[in-house]
């Protein structure tokens, strides 16, 4: 048996594989174009999530809560702002604002129980 230890112990540990995955978890990530998007708020009210879509920002859904591993979709601006409805919100549901340096763009990340009629179920 120690012969087993040792020689696992002796083996060159190898190094954990990092992959390039969008990653909702940071306090920044890349969009699909390309753009960066920064945390501002990670807990929104459904309020001021209808004021923000109004004003124009894109949407983001991760529908299973993954944090973005099997990717987002996204909605773009005219297509939020036509939706006269707002989310509701299951159990394990949250709403984040995050925000484009670059261009001043907001965008709202729904995350895992979230129905927005008009947008996605």
């Amino acid at each position: 048996m120690r012969d087993i230890v040792g020689q696992v112990r002796a083996r060159p540990r190898v190094e954990e594989r990092t992959f390039d995955v969008l990653d909702t978890t940071k306090e920044a990530f890349r969009g699909p174009d390309g753009r960066v998007f920064t945390v501002v708020e990670r807990h929104l009210s459904v309020a001021d999530v209808a004021g923000l879509a109004a004003r124009g920002a894109w949407v983001a859904w991760d529908a299973c809560g993954c944090h973005g591993y099997c990717d987002l979709d996204w909605f773009e601006p005219p297509t939020v702002a036509a939706v006269e409805t707002r989310p509701t919100l299951g159990r394990l549901a949250d709403l984040s604002e995050w925000l484009c340096e670059d261009d001043g763009s907001s965008l709202i990340l729904a995350t895992g129980e979230v129905r927005w009629r008009g947008l996605f179920p």
